[in-house]
């Protein structure tokens, strides 16, 4: 064998040894930090960073770390904080005022993730239960149990969730809707997909005999009317990816639909919906990240394209995550362990990362 053959197969050997060591990582769960008392926002990331919100009694930490780091920071710690969403290096939440401070019930907190500082974007009448943020617009949603006196045409006797929204540098706030019914954390209530394209798009969960029943609505930013684009059985999840809105459906093949899940999708420019996967475990989770779907079951991942592409299924294996969240090449998972809850990391596999580079 020549020299110039021994370090090809030198080099093919080495390439072979890091890529079954990658592929070997990415079904395994990394301990990242235990969780202070509960989670009061799940991890979301963008850009460099992952954040998430802890609550231990009234008080409540932001916490951060770099994509892909170990190291954990406490970026923000203050009373009564509430909502999340990570733009670039800076995290959006909501805090609640003092009593004595007035200008308002709460106020929106930006805050630096590398420098920890914060400045306050807007007074809000309460506290936002979600946030998310999409090319200069703010959305939130909020839950009251109390009637809306600066809503004069809601007359609310029962608790409500309102969705409201601002334009970054502008001090005027929309009210854009105002739906009774549920609670904060139940499935039959209300929650935020997310922000796209100059429009606002939510979710809302009804339970009635059987299932329930699940309408995605949207609506033009800032003060457009409610229009709504999906009416499907049972309670659902929706999630937007690039140019289109995926969300979970009963199945179109299987007779038992409780058991098995389809997802579906809508491009943004077209009214007509388009099946993208069948035969999903009923209990899955639907997950999005950069311009991504994804469907995670309890031992899998499925990387969903389009009615035209192909799906690839990935092998995760234990513990399974309360909740999780896929951000960037990886997914973080929310786990209890024998101490409590802890925030845990597994890599996508080495296929799943070939797959992102594919688009639908």
């Amino acid at each position: 064998m020549t020299r110039r053959r021994r370090a090809a197969a030198v080099l093919l050997v080495a390439l072979a040894a890091v890529a079954g060591y990658r592929y070997a990582q990415a079904g395994r769960a990394r301990h990242i930090a235990d969780v202070g008392g509960e989670m009061a926002a799940l991890p979301a990331g963008d850009g460099g960073w992952v954040a998430w919100l802890e609550r231990e009694g009234e008080d409540t930490r932001l916490l951060s770390l770099r994509r892909g780091g170990r190291e954990t920071r406490v970026v923000l710690e203050s009373p009564g904080m509430s909502g999340l969403a990570v733009a670039g290096g800076e995290a959006f939440v909501t805090r609640r005022r003092d009593a004595g401070r007035g200008r308002g019930a709460a106020e929106f907190l930006r805050v630096d993730l590398e420098s920890g500082a914060a400045r306050e974007v807007a007074a809000l009448p309460w506290p936002a239960e979600q946030v998310v943020f999409d090319n200069g617009f703010l959305l939130w949603r909020e839950y009251r149990e109390s009637p809306l006196s600066e809503v004069p045409f809601v007359v609310a006797a029962a608790p409500v969730h309102v969705i409201r929204t601002r334009r970054e540098g502008s001090g005027e706030m929309a009210t854009v809707a105002v739906i009774a019914g549920g609670t904060k954390s139940r499935p039959g209530g209300v929650s935020l997909v997310g922000a796209a394209g100059g429009y606002g798009y939510w979710v809302e969960r009804r339970r009635e005999e059987g299932a329930g029943s699940t309408v995605i609505r949207r609506v033009a930013l800032p003060q457009g009317r409610p229009e709504t684009l999906v009416r499907e059985r049972g309670l659902q999840e929706a999630v937007l990816v690039e140019e289109a809105l995926l969300w979970t459906a009963p199945s179109l093949e299987a007779v038992d639909e409780h058991l098995y899940a389809a997802v579906k999708r809508l491009p943004f420019d077209s009214s007509e919906p388009e099946a993208v996967a069948d035969w999903l475990e009923a209990d899955g989770e639907l997950l999005a990240c950069d311009g991504l779907g994804y469907f995670r079951e309890r031992r899998r991942l499925w990387v969903l394209g389009d009615a035209r592409g192909e799906q690839r299924v990935h092998s995760l294996g234990p513990p399974t995550g309360v909740k999780a969240r896929v951000v960037g090449d990886e997914e973080y998972v929310l786990m209890r362990t024998g101490s409590g809850l802890a925030v845990a990391s597994r890599p996508l596999t080495w296929w799943a990362r070939v797959g992102r580079t594919v688009r639908p």
